[in-house]
């Protein structure tokens, strides 16, 4: 009757929600991915940000993110294959947030070998990131990156 919602292993009982343990997994794979990618992501203002709130856009993304990605519901887990799988997960997300940092301060050196051979190194506002003092061409390829 339903064909089009999909099935992810929630049920309504007589009284009770019942999840099963694969989406549960599944949730926190994405959660995992989104969470070490958050750790590094060079995002405006993060850093000051109350770790509630970091914490709750994590999961808020992660959420979103959840019935898009594909599930593991075919694969039988026990708790060290599935904290391998989750350690592995968080690997992947730093490592996905150190390239997209890294890349971000490449960005920000090339503009600041840019300003000082321009002479415009004079010119000086605060690095939201950084929270530093930083020409403004700098800041603004850096917040453009």
């Amino acid at each position: 009757m339903h064909d089009s919602v999909p099935n992810w292993g929630i049920h309504l009982g007589a009284t009770e929600l019942v999840v099963s343990q694969a989406l549960v997994l599944h949730f926190l794979l994405v959660l995992f991915r989104v969470g070490g990618i958050f750790a590094f992501i060079p995002i405006p203002g993060i850093r000051s940000a109350l770790a509630p709130t970091r914490v709750a856009l994590v999961v808020l993304l992660s959420w979103l993110i959840f019935p898009l990605t594909p599930s593991v519901s075919g694969v039988a887990m026990t708790l060290s294959g599935a904290f391998g799988v989750l350690l592995s997960e968080v690997s992947l997300g730093l490592v996905i947030g150190l390239a997209i940092q890294f890349l971000h301060e490449g960005v920000v050196l090339g503009a600041q070998a840019l300003i000082v051979q321009a002479g415009y190194s004079y010119a000086s506002t605060v690095d939201p990131n950084s929270e530093a003092d930083s020409s403004v061409l700098q800041v603004l390829l850096g917040l453009s990156a």
